[in-house]
């Protein structure tokens, strides 16, 4: 789907409760890009976020006071996934170990 990439990167925020004046920096693998760079860029980049070829810089993350956006992709499909500073947790572990002696199979991917 033809998709504005201003429009889908304040959209994306919009639904995490935040807006431009909310990022602190943006960067990509090259270095740090002014919001305003970034703003003019991506106001004039019309792209196809299905899948097929990638459109977006993947190394592209938007930074903001506790968390950040990062560029996802799958067979070619593109989105933005919002990551922030995890919770501590409220019990202590039991067994902690440094050495993993526990099989890949025992996670659950919670936290």
């Amino acid at each position: 789907m033809l998709i504005n990439f201003l429009k889908e990167t304040e959209d994306f925020l919009k639904e995490h409760h935040k807006k431009l004046n909310h990022i602190k920096f943006i960067r990509n693998a090259e270095g740090y890009i002014p919001v305003s760079d970034f703003v003019a860029a991506a106001a004039n980049f019309n792209y196809d976020n299905g899948y097929g070829t990638i459109g977006v810089d993947p190394t592209l993350k938007i930074v903001g006071k506790f968390w950040w956006a990062e560029r996802r992709t799958y067979d070619g499909k593109e989105w933005w996934e919002f990551c922030a500073k995890p919770k501590k947790p409220t019990v202590k572990a039991p067994d902690f170990m440094i050495r993993n002696r526990r099989h890949w199979s025992d996670y659950k991917g919670g936290e």
